[in-house]
């Protein structure tokens, strides 16, 4: 059954320029252009009930006549507002509403749930002499979708819609998880690993660009109601060569993560009330997050660097407006970047191997070190397996691949025999190698393929 409406209109003269219709905007937070009000799925009790467009005057949903229609509306009209994706609810004893020169009324007889009318009695003549908008506001709703929308319409005295008065639906609330995250475009760890410095160090001109590798996280708070106490940042990856990892948010001192001992193969830090950037501080909206990776430089710790690939996860525990305590993922198991080789890397898309076929690849170098040859190729099981350093190419000189490469392959697939498709890579800058590549049938002498 409907309850009484606390909603408080305002009506507002204003010269305006003819239009098609009644049009609905919301302007949350007195917003300049119309923004529909953000919920926070956090904030918003099990209930669902929440107060929207109650941040004073400027805080509405306004509905704005359209010229056209003044002469449509006469005296005892009706004004109906509609919804969807949630229900009015009002516990108010009062069923007047305020309006400047005038007084709109909420009919409780033939308002329901999802419909507020309007009695236009006493106040037609304002609305249609003053050619107007009409400001909703202080709106106790039942939430029940991601979205909440608003239409309208004028009726006659005796009920008849006024079709040209019709103000579509437009979305006056969105409801959503109250934090964002998400890896900044075009920011994620994308360092190349020197292949002429022994792996050692990346490329680059600067001590820093060979030693470090940024990543940058982007957060916001975009709603409120619910308490962020903890963000745990975890960053994956293989970190056998990496000193240290920093996170700086914003203009907040950096914070170092915690690399695993054992296996080298994580990176954490939890945000909480306490700690020096807090988890409110990480998650607002101003404030980006840069974490810096730097390698080992003293010379005992010193190790080769590995291609490998990260992902990052971004997960908020937070209490709600009940009290409740909750997780979030903003971020799970996202792609972070990687690092790979500066090294010469070709993809042979189709390789046959096995007794009847001679793969042939060289390798010409104009690298004036020895370099090693790793490759990964597709088994009969559709994996993918990476056999590492089962070659080496010689400084200056042509080599010989294909039949180590064969070899390789059978001996660790267990086939005799088959097709597949198969990543050189030779640590030595790409500039300096060339590869040949080809196969042949021994079988049958006239059938050479070429890449």
């Amino acid at each position: 059954m409907f309850k009484k409406s606390l909603i408080t209109l305002a009506l507002a003269g204003a010269a305006l320029t003819a239009n098609a219709a009644t049009t609905i905007e919301p302007f949350s937070g007195g917003a300049a252009e119309a923004t529909p009000e953000a919920l926070s799925n956090q904030g918003i009790p099990a209930t669902g009930a929440v107060t929207v467009f109650d941040g004073g005057s400027t805080d509405i949903v306004k509905l704005t006549l359209a010229e056209s229609d003044d002469s449509v509306i006469e005296p005892n009209a009706k004004l109906v507002v509609n919804i969807t994706g949630g229900f009015f609810a009002d516990d108010d004893a009062s069923t007047a509403t305020t309006v400047t020169g005038g007084v709109l009324t909420a009919n409780a007889g033939e308002s329901t749930s999802t419909k507020l009318v309007f009695d236009l009695s006493g106040t037609w003549d304002v609305v249609a002499d003053t050619n107007d908008e009409i400001h909703l506001l202080d709106l106790n709703l039942i939430v029940t979708g991601d979205e909440v929308k608003f239409d309208s319409v004028f009726l006659t005295e005796s009920g008849v819609e006024v079709s040209s008065t019709v103000g579509a639906a437009a979305v006056v609330a969105t409801k959503a998880d109250q934090w964002t995250a998400a890896i900044k475009k075009d920011s994620s760890l994308d360092a190349k690993i020197d292949v002429a410095n022994d792996r050692e160090t990346f490329v680059g001109t600067t001590d820093a660009e060979k030693t470090t590798d940024t990543l940058t996280v982007e957060t916001a708070t975009v709603s409120a109601g619910g308490t962020a106490t903890d963000v745990t940042v975890t960053l994956k990856g293989d970190f056998s060569a990496v000193a240290s990892i920093t996170g700086k948010t914003g203009s907040e001192t950096a914070v170092a993560y915690a690399i695993d001992e054992d296996d080298k193969d994580e990176a954490t830090f939890t945000y909480t009330t306490s700690t020096t950037t807090t988890a409110d501080e990480f998650l607002t909206t101003s404030n980006d997050t840069v974490y810096t990776l730097t390698l080992n430089t003293d010379e005992d710790k010193v190790v080769a660097v590995d291609p490998t690939s990260f992902t990052l996860d971004v997960d908020v525990e937070y209490t709600d407006a009940e009290g409740q305590d909750g997780e979030l993922a903003l971020i799970d198991a996202t792609a972070a970047g990687a690092w790979s080789l500066n090294g010469e890397t070709d993809t042979i898309n189709y390789m046959p191997f096995g007794p009847n076929t001679q793969m042939i690849i060289q390798a010409i170098s104009k690298f004036d070190e020895d370099a090693n040859v790793s490759i990964t190729y597709v088994n009969e099981a559709g994996e993918t397996v990476t056999l590492e350093n089962i070659a080496t190419v010689a400084a200056n000189g042509i080599t010989k691949l294909g039949g180590i490469i064969s070899n390789a392959i059978i001996a660790d697939s267990g086939e005799e025999s088959g097709k597949t498709t198969i990543t050189v890579t030779i640590d030595a800058p790409a500039d300096d190698i060339q590869l040949f590549k080809a196969f042949k049938d021994t079988a049958d002498k006239d059938r050479l393929g070429t890449y």
